[in-house]
């Protein structure tokens, strides 16, 4: 019995190694990046169809094919680069210039602009 131990310990040494290396082994090829998914999850487009006032009137957006605002109730909206024109019933309203994450930085009136104070409430 006593010449089995010697070689019981050489084999159980192989076996504690080979398990270390398939750990390791396992271990990192676990943790690598994920650069396919970017890690946002796919999520369905949902879009704002209209605004009912609490005088009665609604609103109605329309989009183009790059999912951006085409129209809003009388104003139409024209995409030119990182600029966004805006015309109301057909006359030229303003002129928007959109930073690199798409929002407006820079409103230009290019007529006077009525102001309103009307509650809304937005609806599904």
């Amino acid at each position: 019995m006593l010449g089995r131990q010697p070689k019981l310990i050489a084999t159980m040494k192989k076996l504690f190694l080979i398990v270390t290396a398939m750990f390791a082994v396992v271990s990192f090829s676990a943790c690598s990046d994920d650069d396919e998914g970017g890690g946002n999850p796919l999520t369905e487009m949902r879009y704002v169809k209209e605004i009912r006032s609490s005088q009665g009137e609604i609103e109605s957006f329309e989009y183009d094919q790059q999912h951006r605002i085409s129209k809003y109730g009388s104003c139409s909206f024209t995409y030119d680069g990182n600029a966004v024109n805006i015309t109301a019933n057909s006359t030229p309203f303003a002129t928007m210039q959109l930073n690199n994450a798409g929002y407006a930085s820079l409103v230009l009136p290019l007529m006077a602009i009525p102001i309103h104070s009307n509650t809304m409430e937005l609806t599904d």
